[in-house]
């Protein structure tokens, strides 16, 4: 019976070490997999015999040294992980012509950042009047690349 506690508490850890590092990042279910596992190995040399505790200690030590080369050489990363990296920027190539005065209505919230429209055509505005409301009519205050800053328009 002790040796069916010690490995469910150690399995329990190990269990929420790899919820904090595949599911639920922040750190709060990876500390308590650690201090179960601490607990764990703990329980072995409380409650076992003389020897037992170096043995609890010795498997958790084997079986998460072996999780983690495993997870490396396997490349279980490479799985879970995602591979598609955002290489596009808003407002390029889009054939809009814009101009500094150029007037329009907000689409989207400006939070500072949404979507007007000037005209048919669309983009992603910066708001450098704060918040705006969606509907609010804007007015082009200037273009830095693909970044077009708009202002309440007055």
């Amino acid at each position: 019976m002790f040796w069916l506690i010690v490995f469910g508490i150690i399995f329990i850890g190990l269990l929420f070490v790899l919820a904090e590092i595949l599911f639920v990042p922040g750190g709060i279910l990876g500390i308590a997999g650690l201090l179960i596992l601490l607990y764990g190995i703990y329980y072995g040399f409380t409650y076992g015999e003389p020897n037992d505790g170096y043995i609890v200690l010795g498997v958790t030590f084997l079986v998460t040294l072996s999780a983690i080369i495993y997870a490396v050489r396997t490349k279980t990363w490479k799985r879970i992980s995602l591979e598609k990296n955002m290489d596009q920027k808003f407002n390029v190539n889009t054939g809009i012509e814009l101009k500094k005065g150029d007037e329009g209505r907000a689409v989207t919230r400006l939070n500072p950042m949404g979507k007007a429209r000037f005209g048919d055509d669309y983009a992603e505005v910066i708001s450098m009047s704060g918040f705006l409301d969606e509907g609010s009519e804007i007015k082009v205050h200037k273009i830095e690349g693909s970044k077009i800053y708009v202002k309440f328009k007055e």
